[in-house]
């Protein structure tokens, strides 16, 4: 019965070269994508990890990949907060010779243009789980 199915097959991709190789050409080239954006998001995770390490005085970063926007094609693919104790430790570091390359580094990364720096001042809300099941 294999037998008789791989007689059939190798009857058709005789018959059929241009499809078939299309379609080989067609997979591998998907897996070859695959790969491809894989290892170039790791990249960029191991060099946000290497250049974030030289910023002195921060307490904590949250690095987002932004997957999608209900407006559509999404502006911003990474969006990285770096946190501080204040807002002098924000200014020391970025006047510091690490926090210089990082803002550079930054710079030379960014594929979607100049990369977009905001100082803002977090607030945060926390809810009653028990008073919204109510």
């Amino acid at each position: 019965m294999v037998g008789a199915l791989w007689l059939i097959t190798f009857k058709q991709w005789r018959a059929h070269k241009l499809r078939v190789g299309l379609t080989t050409l067609g997979i591998a080239l998907g897996v070859a994508v695959f790969f491809a954006i894989r290892t170039g998001n790791a990249t960029l995770l191991d060099s946000l990890r290497s250049t974030v390490e030289k910023l002195a005085g921060k307490t904590k970063i949250v690095a987002t990949k932004v997957m999608s926007s209900p407006q559509g094609s999404a502006p911003f693919h990474r969006i990285v907060e770096v946190y501080f104790p204040s807002t002098q430790s924000l200014e020391a570091c970025a006047a510091s010779e690490g926090g210089k390359q990082t803002l550079a580094h930054a710079v030379s990364i960014s594929s979607g243009g100049t990369p977009i720096f905001l100082v803002a001042e977090e607030e945060t809300f926390t809810f009653d789980r028990s008073a919204q099941s109510a």
